[in-house]
Order: C-alpha cells, then sequence, then structure tokens
C-alpha cells in the first residue's frame, strides 16, 4: 500500500495564473494522491491585500468559493474567514509541514517572503522572476537552496531551468545559448509576417491573454530582460539588471501615457514595422525577438532570422531555447513549446510544487 504524505500549500497571487492553478490543483487532487500519495493542502490563499488561512487546511469547498469570489472580483480580505494581509509567514503555525510557498504574482518585494520561507526550511516555488532578477544577492541566497523551484519563471511550463540544471549538475559548460522567450512577443512578430498591422497585432495579443492588460508591460521587453538575466546567472555570469540591455518595441517616451493613450498611439509604428518586416520577408528572412547570451556577453532585441531556421519556423506564442554546450557543440539541444498562457505557466508551477512535495 502506497504511504500517505500530507504537504500543505501557502499561494501567493490569485491573478489569471494563480487562478489556473488552483483550479489545477482542484481538479487533480485525488488523481496525484493515487499517482504518488502525495495530499497537497492549501494552508492559506493570499492576494494583492487579502489572507484566506486555516491551520488545518482549507477544504475545497472553501477553496472553490474563494475562486469564484475573486473571478467575480471580490478580494479575499472581503471574502468569509478572509482578513487582511501581512507581510512575513507569522500565520503559518510552526508544528505544520512539510510547506510549499508559492509565488504566482508578479510583484515587487516577494524575495522577504522567499527567503523567510526558505530559512524556515520550507520550499519555495516561484513563478514571479522578480526575486531572482532582482541583486545579485538575492539570487544567489535563493538559489543556494535546494528547495528553491523557479521553472515558471523562464519558460512557462518548458522545462528549460530542469535541463540547464541538468546539464550544469553533470559538468557540462554552457557555451552559448539562444533564445526566443517571450510568447508575447513571438506572437505579435507572427502577425506581422501574416500580413497584420503592428497595432492590430497588440490588441489581438491582448485579446487572447498572451499580454498583460498593460501591452507595455511585454513590449517594453522588461520580461525578457529579466529572462536573460536570470538564464545568465545560472551560467554563472555576475551580471546586475543594468548589465543586460533589451530593445523595446516602442518609443519609450509613450511610458508616460495612460493606456488609452498608449493604444491611440499604437498606429504610429504599423508602417515603420511593416516595412521593416518586408525587407526582411524579400530576402528570405523574418523578425524574431532573440536573446543572445555568450560566456561573457548578453543581449536583447528584434533580429533578422532566416524563414528556415528554427527561430524563423515559430509560429503564435511558441517559446524556443537552443543550447550550445561542450557535449553539444555542433548538434545543439533545442527545446520549444507554448511560452505564454495562464494553463500552461500554471502546469509548470504545479510540477515544481509535486517535486518539492517529493523531496521535503
Amino acid at each position: 500500500m502506497r504511504r500517505h504524505k500530507r504537504v500543505f500549500v501557502v499561494q501567493y497571487g490569485l491573478g489569471l495564473v494563480g487562478r489556473a492553478l488552483l483550479r489545477q490543483m482542484l481538479a487533480g487532487r485525488e488523481r496525484l494522491r493515487e499517482r504518488t500519495g502525495l495530499e497537497v493542502t492549501h494552508l492559506a490563499l493570499a492576494d494583492g491585500r487579502g489572507l484566506l488561512a486555516d491551520r488545518r487546511g482549507l477544504s475545497p469547498e472553501a477553496l472553490s468559493q474563494a475562486l469564484a469570489g475573486k473571478e467575480q472580483g471580490t478580494g479575499l480580505a472581503h471574502q468569509p474567514g478572509g482578513r487582511p494581509r501581512g507581510e512575513d509567514l507569522s500565520f503559518v503555525p510552526p508544528e505544520v509541514g512539510p510547506v510549499v510557498v508559492v509565488d504566482v504574482t508578479a510583484a515587487d518585494g516577494m524575495d522577504s517572503i522567499a527567503v523567510e520561507a526558505l530559512s524556515r526550511g520550507y520550499g519555495v516555488v516561484l513563478a514571479n522572476k522578480r526575486p531572482l532578477a532582482g541583486p545579485l544577492a538575492t539570487f544567489r541566497r535563493l538559489t543556494a537552496s535546494p528547495f528553491l523551484r523557479f521553472e515558471a519563471t523562464v519558460g512557462a511550463g518548458l522545462p528549460w531551468i530542469e535541463t540547464l540544471h541538468h546539464l550544469l549538475d553533470t559538468g557540462d559548460r554552457v557555451l552559448r545559448i539562444e533564445a526566443a522567450v517571450s510568447g508575447t512577443i513571438g506572437y505579435i512578430l507572427g502577425q506581422l509576417e501574416a500580413g497584420v498591422r503592428f497595432s492590430a497585432a497588440v490588441r489581438e495579443a491582448c485579446a487572447r491573454g498572451y499580454a498583460e492588460p498593460d501591452p507595455r508591460d511585454d513590449l517594453a521587453a522588461a520580461d525578457v530582460r529579466r529572462k536573460a538575466l536570470i538564464l545568465a546567472r545560472m551560467l554563472g555570469q555576475a551580471l546586475e539588471w543594468e548589465d543586460v540591455p533589451a530593445e523595446p518595441l516602442y518609443p519609450r517616451a509613450w511610458d508616460a501615457l495612460d493606456l488609452p493613450g498608449f493604444i491611440d498611439e499604437l498606429p504610429a509604428l504599423d508602417r515603420p514595422y511593416a516595412e521593416r518586416m518586408s525587407a526582411a520577408l524579400a530576402v528570405g528572412q523574418t523578425l524574431r525577438y532573440v536573446v543572445e547570451i555568450g560566456e561573457v556577453r548578453v543581449g536583447c532585441g528584434v533580429h533578422e532570422v532566416s524563414r528556415e531556421s528554427s527561430l524563423g519556423a515559430l509560429r503564435g506564442p511558441t517559446c524556443l531555447l537552443t543550447i550550445w554546450t561542450e557535449r553539444y557543440a555542433s548538434d545543439p539541444l533545442t527545446i520549444s513549446g507554448p511560452g505564454a498562457g495562464a494553463e500552461v505557466t500554471a502546469a509548470g508551477v504545479y510540477a515544481d510544487i509535486i517535486a518539492l512535495g517529493r523531496e521535503l
């Protein structure tokens, strides 16, 4: 008979990814128990201002009610049993365990919670890139723990981080990485290739849920920059934020506009991007947003690539990671798949929770 093990989860974030994660965990709890013996129980849910917690574990009914309330726009602090959220983990009873703290927010300042959780011996799963893309000292402090997982920070549900760990842990040396890490920008450039105007492609990306509600969060390439920084730091490069340049897809002066004003300005970019794409297509190439990481240099920007290449063949929100190493020097290792979307990102987080649940 399989032995059962109870693991408690503290989840920060109930946005698109957080809600998708909660739905997946509710739907899969019995299957997971049968397959692995793990009983994964939410000890707490937290959003930006509120907290819902039960030291015995929140029931599926309470979780479903909280999920329904959030989808109707009611914050946790205003739901039955909810209360204002603090800035630490003092609500977790000391006798409970094992515990996995999950950050599926996009918020600043979450590194302190991650550090506290690891210091308590808890596991930590990050989909939030900010703790790992902040000061290098914080990255090193977090990644020094064997109980940190962060697969979804870079490749959503794709096993990019796991693969890099495998290569590095077994003594291989990474020589070069080339990647398309933004499903959002990839979708927009793919639409340009198909003849869609830039402004229309951005609006469509927002409508499909590939882009953030304010698409500048994607088009400024800050998200790409964070992913590139995380990958480079994994390879041992001692880089800070300002060491990783990234080309934005719009004039940064537009950051001063409100969201409607920014959307109104987008048609001004239709002709320049159409001409740039047309020039690339005329010589058998296309435009892709590429991250390049060498042993001493990192860069992120729009590149002309062959339409016959792996990068040129990408369609929709598909992302791609190509790794050249001493072992994979002439025939690089490539992993591609969906790199945007709440469901695949949540699945990557869920897999990290399960992995830690087995180890703690």
